[in-house]
């Protein structure tokens, strides 16, 4: 199966094969599968969270609870409503933490889900787009607001230790161990310290052209941005005070509307397009997997396990994605069993390209040793 390249630094795409990576290693491949999909019970479904085996997801009637712990048959379990627009949700026990873009924090116990009854909520001015939950503490991201931090020890009665500014519209957070990542649009990246959670501390920002971050996932050093007028904005983490863009990636003319990371590979809702599936052993060289046309517009993807959960507008689509192509000998860069000239041709588009796919002794150069060594495996053949 041949697939798309995509050099994110340089902005080239090439073409290469599924199932293969440098010095001869086997590789695996991605071919998503749907097994099973849901309308939402209340209307459009845009985005959502994941929980353990519940899936949270507003919707126009308020914010419906779905278990998930069968894939295969997912079932509704209740709807918490309220005059305001559930965004979005974390739940911790019984809890469900919510951030509701009319009305702020709102905290709602669901041990009967088909009855959820509200605790206690905090009115913010700024509109509650993103919430992650550490302990007894919740972090709210409140659009032109900043960051709102609180203490939810006490359900009925939370307490707002304090609010941390960030340069433009906080709209979606990220924990990574003790630091937490904000998608702050025009403002890019913002990177704060909560090793500490009742006290987070700003250790730096990073802005771009034409910034406007929408979602942000964390992979192996680096910050990966679905940015609504960039598409994908890779940033190097490894300094914190002083973080740089890596790298960008544009694909028009679908937008990248989310994104999330899981075991080396990037997972994108791409609008009209669908989710595609990035491999990303080469951080700064991603190379395209897979791709699931989904029915209408893929806004929203989350990934759990084997599954991906994708928001798909009027429905919800849940698709296995287990790896399953294995490349079977050296040299089989199609994956398809046997070294062909099409394995030939394949490697000869990367060498063109100057794509490190072509470098099979993994020496860091692409030269006459690289097409030595292909015509051998050529001659040797696939066991």
């Amino acid at each position: 199966m041949c697939l798309k390249t995509s050099l994110v630094a340089s902005g080239l795409v090439l073409w290469a094969c599924c199932g293969v990576s440098n010095g001869g290693d086997q590789g695996v491949c991605i071919d998503p599968s749907l097994i099973s999909s849901f309308a939402g019970d209340g209307g459009n479904i845009l985005r959502f969270s994941v929980s353990g085996t519940t899936l949270m997801s507003p919707e126009n009637d308020g914010l419906h609870l779905y278990d998930i712990q069968n894939p295969s048959q997912p079932f509704y379990l209740g709807t918490w409503s309220s005059s305001g627009r559930a965004f979005d949700a974390e739940l911790v026990d019984d809890l469900l933490v919510i951030a509701n873009v009319d009305e702020g924090l709102q905290l709602v116990d669901v041990s009967d889900p088909s009855a959820p009854m509200l605790l206690g909520s905090f009115d913010t001015i700024g509109q509650g787009l993103s919430v992650e939950v550490v302990g007894d503490i919740a972090y709210l991201a409140g659009a032109d607001q900043g960051l709102y931090v609180f203490d939810i020890s006490t359900p009925a009665t939370p307490m707002l230790l304090m609010q941390v500014s960030t340069n433009d519209y906080a709209s979606h957070l990220e924990i990574d161990g003790d630091r937490m990542f904000v998608a702050d649009r025009e403002g890019g990246l913002m990177a704060i310290d909560i090793s500490d959670p009742a006290s987070p501390v700003v250790l730096g920002s990073v802005g771009y052209e034409n910034a406007y971050a929408q979602d942000v996932t964390i992979g192996d050093g680096f910050a990966y941005i679905a940015d609504l007028q960039t598409d994908m904005v890779i940033v190097d983490i490894s300094d914190l005070t002083s973080m740089q863009v890596a790298g960008t990636y544009t694909d028009l003319p679908a937008r990248f509307e989310s994104v999330t990371y899981q075991d080396g590979y990037l997972y994108i809702g791409r609008d009209w397009v669908g989710l595609e599936i990035f491999d990303m052993s080469d951080p700064l060289v991603p190379v395209f997997v897979s791709s699931y046309d989904t029915p209408n517009e893929a806004n929203w993807v989350r990934v759990q396990g084997e599954v991906a959960y994708v928001a798909d507008r009027s429905s919800m689509i849940v698709l296995d994605i287990e790896n399953t192509c294995v490349a079977s000998c050296d040299g089989d860069l199609d994956g398809d069993g046997q070294i062909t000239f099409l394995d030939i041709s394949a490697w000869l588009v990367a060498y063109l390209g100057g794509d490190p796919l072509a470098d099979l002794d993994g020496n860091g150069l692409i030269n006459q040793f690289d097409a030595v060594l292909l015509i051998s495996y050529y001659d040797q053949g696939c066991p």
